[in-house]
């Protein structure tokens, strides 16, 4: 079965998760991901992924190879003020291939202007099955399109299997750090001192401790540059560590597993906290993080993203840090609705299997008995093998223009490297000609 997927691929743990679960989910089902630009390190990382293939998004396959299935997968995947046209006109191709179109795990945003509500209701109206991350998301969304079929569930990350927290040996504090989209450098200072204050104030307590930073995201937003940012600022420098995501999804949970406290401003910082039952203290930069918090009746302190936080505010949060501040039956509940994320979807992909099956047994059946389908088939195939050459032409274009784009990095890296010698040459002509320097005999 050939499936169409709208992802979003940037070093980002929560999206790579999401990617990885539903691949691994369905092994026998062949993903095409189209994308216009992508870094060769995400592309690299992409191809582990056997039943994955990755094509430039002007492929002619795009619109030339009728898909069985179209599968858009994320959580911030439906902002405001987007142009959906694309994805838009993907799932309408679909839907005239005869496939179905499933939107899994997002989270809606409380406010959208009326271009934007037009496009979910289209979207909407295309989907087969929708899947929502949270409550609210899913009333948002019934009210909007009151027809569409809409499933409320949790996270995707609740159905994979609920791993014990690691053994402790010794104390360490997880700050899952990230810089707001478009917050002011202001209320990145203040996040920052935030985090320092808070971490500091935690070490006061645990002398051999460890702070450790999470870097869920290492693409375009690097938590490891806020990281530094909030290291800077601490007086306990030295008792920090930062620890990114990787190709190695275990590996990456096993150091979130070893955490005794957490303070998440990323989602899925979050969601491991809960998974693993690992005290926390939130700072809800997003809606999304309010709705987890509130379903799961968390009863502790939010530190406020982007506002200056007092001394007693700082001592408050360490102090939650030392017990978990959620009612247990409500996490527990809202855990068990992840059951039915994948419901809709099993049922999509199964339902097309039998048709493919039985098209498959009439066409062989044809083609012993008439003549006419062994020209068909090989019209076929002629227009495969064209669709192959377009994607082997197409490829071979992309190449070549991430390797210009490598090259001009490299040459740009040289010039500004001559410019600071040159610089710096000038800088000790001048040292040399000035009148302090002759005073000195210099």
């Amino acid at each position: 079965m050939r499936i169409l997927l709208d992802a979003y691929f940037d070093n980002n743990f929560g999206d790579d998760l999401f990617a990885d679960t539903l691949l691994t989910r369905y092994p026998q089902e062949q993903f095409y991901v189209f994308w216009d630009k992508v870094h060769p390190d995400v592309l690299a990382r992409t191809m582990r992924y056997r039943n994955m293939v990755v094509l430039p998004g002007s492929c002619t396959m795009r619109s030339g190879l009728p898909f069985d299935g179209y599968i858009m997968i994320g959580g911030d995947v439906l902002p405001d003020g987007v142009d959906y046209s694309r994805r838009i006109g993907g799932m309408k191709w679909v839907k005239e291939s005869g496939g179905f179109v499933a939107m899994l795990g997002f989270s809606l945003y409380e406010h959208y202007g009326e271009k934007t509500r037009g496009d979910l209701r289209t979207m909407a109206s295309l989907a087969d099955s929708i899947v929502t991350r949270d409550k609210a998301s899913a009333e948002r969304f019934k009210m909007l399109v009151p027809e569409a079929s809409v499933t409320e569930s949790t996270d995707m990350a609740f159905t994979l299997p609920h791993m014990a927290a690691e053994e402790k040996r010794a104390p360490i504090l997880g700050i899952a750090p990230r810089r707001k989209l478009y917050s002011t450098d202001q209320e990145h200072e203040d996040f920052c001192s935030a985090m320092a204050a808070v971490a500091d104030g935690w070490l006061k307590g645990h002398p051999d401790g460890i702070v450790r930073f999470l870097a869920l995201s290492t693409g375009e937003y690097d938590d490891r540059v806020t990281s530094r940012d909030i290291i800077g600022r601490m007086t306990k420098k030295t008792q920090t560590e930062i620890v990114s995501h990787t190709d190695q999804v275990e590996e990456f949970l096993a150091q979130v597993r070893q955490c005794t406290a957490l303070v998440p401003t990323r989602f899925h910082a979050l969601v491991f906290a809960l998974i693993y039952g690992i005290p926390f203290v939130p700072v809800p930069y997003e809606v999304k993080l309010t709705q987890l918090l509130d379903e799961v009746g968390y009863a502790g302190m939010r530190i406020p993203y982007g506002r200056p936080v007092s001394e007693e505010m700082a001592a408050q949060a360490v102090r939650d840090l030392e017990q978990k501040q959620t009612d247990p039956e409500k996490v527990a509940g809202y855990c068990a609705k992840a059951d039915v994320f994948f419901t809709d979807t099993d049922r999509l992909i199964a339902a097309i299997q039998p048709c493919r099956a039985e098209n498959l047994h009439s066409f062989g059946c044809s083609m012993h008995s008439e003549n006419e389908a062994l020209k068909t088939e090989n019209a076929q195939l002629t227009r495969d093998r064209e669709y192959l050459q377009n994607q082997v032409k197409a490829l071979t274009e992309w190449v070549q223009s991430l390797q210009k784009e490598r090259q001009a990095f490299e040459d740009q890296n040289r010039e500004l490297e001559a410019i600071r010698v040159q610089q710096a040459e000038q800088i000790e002509k001048l040292s040399r000609r000035s009148p302090l320097a002759k005073l000195l005999g210099k």
